[in-house]
């Protein structure tokens, strides 16, 4: 017979499993976010594929067509 604490070793490392699981179903559901240079951005900007554009102090960041 098994001893509670295998029991609860195994309820444990389900649970954790499920935690990563989630997590990693989360992370993927994410867009993705490439760096590009800023002239490489402005490039996009003029051509006319970025739809919106976020400044924050030194920080830009936009979404592509």
């Amino acid at each position: 017979m098994k001893s509670p604490l295998y029991k609860n070793l195994a309820l444990w490392m389900v649970i954790g499993l499920i935690v990563i699981v989630l997590f990693n179903v989360f992370q993927a559901s994410q867009p993705s976010r490439d760096k590009m240079v800023f002239s490489d951005f402005l490039k996009r900007v003029e051509a006319g594929e970025v739809i919106e554009v976020l400044i924050r102090g030194k920080s830009v960041s936009g979404k592509l067509a």
